[in-house]
């Protein structure tokens, strides 16, 4: 006698749209979802039509994501570059944003409604204020390839993404430097990030068809610690936080394993950061009244549109105070003369 093992399943309800679907998301708050392709589309579980389609620009869209705390906004990515908003109280596109190189996800923190993290070509995550589109908030470096996807903790306080050079990185929310980093001599690219509900595991797809499970804290306990472990963890925690700033220790918290071909990427990004950085003051101390200099968390961004007025420069932004830009460091042990 032969068994089967093969279940068929049909679903419950079909829905078709006029070309490839990208990215769907479906509503915290009611039963519709979206999806995205060629344009924006807005959907009702209940009915097998377009409840409502949106599209700014001609390229198509290739990532969307509700809000977790405003039921009617939602952010998506284009192939264009751009970062845009749409709300569907007045069923249009708010803002545009478009930064030099395409954006691959983007998501909103959960805890600071204004607050949005992007993953970038440029292999740069950027966390911007919705209320300030002139510059990013935070550069979170690290990468040596294009960042693929970005995913803040339940609490807000952290975010993770998902690089094709390879590796997953963690960082405090607004902090340009990874606190973490995760690979795996088999792992390729990685996709898909995610974090579990109580934010103590982290889930990662990658492109060598493995699903992995990392914890958010390396050194956390899986089991409930007794009482005097617990204590003797607090402890252990207050020493570091304390003597975090000096040198000895700070390299202990700070170092991490890496790959080789990382190890070589970084220190070959180093030096032509330096190169540029050096470049730089050279030409605005020979021609100061000409030379300006380009912070990179404005000059990432190339276009800032609203909707109802016509697409605009940067330059016509009124001037901040620059910050200065936060450059990946070497490994510890590398120096210019290696």
């Amino acid at each position: 006698m032969q068994f089967s093992t093969r279940i068929n399943v049909t679903p419950s309800a079909s829905f078709t749209t006029d070309g490839a679907i990208y990215s769907i998301d479906y509503s915290p708050f009611e039963d519709k979802f979206i999806t995205a392709g060629r344009q924006l589309c807005l959907w009702d579980v209940e009915r097998s039509e377009i409840v409502q389609n949106f599209k700014w620009g001609n390229d198509d869209i290739i990532f969307a994501k509700y809000s977790p705390n405003e039921p009617n906004l939602i952010i998506t990515t284009q192939y264009d570059n751009s970062i845009t908003f749409y709300d569907l109280r007045v069923g249009n596109a708010v803002q545009k944003l478009t930064l030099n190189m395409r954006s691959n996800a983007a998501r909103f923190n959960p805890m600071k409604p204004y607050m949005f993290a992007v993953a970038n070509d440029d292999s740069n995550v950027y966390s911007f204020d919705f209320r300030n589109f002139t510059k990013a908030k935070t550069i979170h470096a690290g990468f040596v390839n294009a960042a693929l996807d970005v995913e803040f903790s339940p609490l807000g306080t952290e975010l993770v993404a998902g690089s094709f050079d390879q590796t997953v990185r963690i960082w405090k929310a607004d902090s340009p430097r990874s606190r973490e980093i995760y690979h795996n001599k088999r792992m390729q690219a990685a996709f898909q990030v995610r974090y579990t509900h109580d934010s103590k595991y982290i889930l990662t797809g990658s492109a060598d068809m493995n699903v992995r499970l990392w914890k958010s804290e390396a050194s956390m306990l899986e089991r409930i610690p007794s009482v005097r472990e617990k204590k003797s963890l607090q402890y252990r925690n207050a020493l570091k936080e304390k003597y975090a700033h000096m040198p000895e220790i700070s390299k202990i918290l700070t170092k991490r394993q890496l790959p080789k071909y990382i190890y070589n990427q970084t220190k070959v990004r180093y030096v032509h950061s330096q190169a540029e950085k050096r470049k730089e003051e050279n030409r605005i101390k020979n021609d100061p009244k000409n030379a300006e200099r380009q912070p990179l968390h404005k000059s990432m961004i190339s276009k800032v549109a609203f909707e109802g007025q016509k697409r605009h420069e940067l330059n016509e932004f009124a001037n901040e105070d620059e910050e200065e830009d936060f450059i990946e460091e070497p490994p510890s042990d590398f120096s210019d003369s290696d």
